[in-house]
């Protein structure tokens, strides 16, 4: 298995954030080890590639800089444990793979019992970049989940 360095992985190769890969990164995402990508850009990009090389593909757009709807996360969320539980990889983007990519990755941990701010915390010692916006910040931070 080879590495594809744009992604920045929170949990051991499983989960993590890129920028919205180039055509031709597809097949290297594949090789590294990829098995799905979740991606809150407001057009469908590169979809065809993916089923193409087998990655699993999960699409919910999100404006620039502003934050998704807790019905997105919520689906978002779902994904994520199901790609998890089926043992696939899972890289989420959106155009430079900060503000969107890291606002769902920190909420799908605040889903799992953590706080906002330790997760903003945990996320920025990591990218330091991730949650780009103090609308996306304080919409984790109001995050509630059942």
């Amino acid at each position: 298995m080879s590495h594809y360095e744009k992604i920045w992985w929170l949990a051991d190769g499983k989960l993590g954030g890129m920028p919205k890969p180039p055509v031709e990164d597809i097949a290297q995402l594949k090789a590294s080890g990829l098995g799905a990508i979740a991606s809150f850009l407001e057009g469908r990009d590169n979809l065809a590639e993916y089923e193409e090389h087998g990655i699993e593909y999960f699409w919910s757009p999100v404006v620039d800089d502003e934050a998704p709807s807790l019905e997105q996360v919520k689906d978002f969320i779902n994904f994520v444990d199901q790609t998890l539980e089926d043992g696939l990889s899972l890289a989420v983007h959106c155009k430079g793979g900060n503000g969107r990519a890291g606002t769902m990755l920190a909420a799908y941990y605040i889903s799992k019992g953590k706080s906002a701010e330790e997760v903003l915390q945990f996320m920025r010692a990591i990218n330091p970049r991730a949650v780009a916006t103090k609308t996306q910040e304080e919409f984790l931070s109001q995050l509630v989940f059942d």
